[in-house]
């Protein structure tokens, strides 16, 4: 697994995203609650960019649909 530094951890405070560029990619980094996440910056389900939606908590469901 290959590693890159795209941030300082100061700089994406908590609740916070910063977008990057990686190998081509647009990567978004989100720190939450302390704990650090990137993904493809691109919503699988309508294909917006997470960068600029809204940061919510966690939404489980007890099935699909639901």
């Amino acid at each position: 697994m290959a590693k890159h530094v795209v941030a300082v951890m100061d700089e994406i405070p908590p609740g916070g995203r910063k977008l990057v560029e990686v190998k081509g990619r647009a990567i978004v980094i989100f720190n939450v609650g302390g704990e650090y996440f990137a993904l493809n910056n691109r919503c699988p389900h309508k294909g917006g960019s997470l960068c600029q939606g809204r940061l919510t908590g966690l939404v489980e469901s007890a099935e699909p649909g639901t």
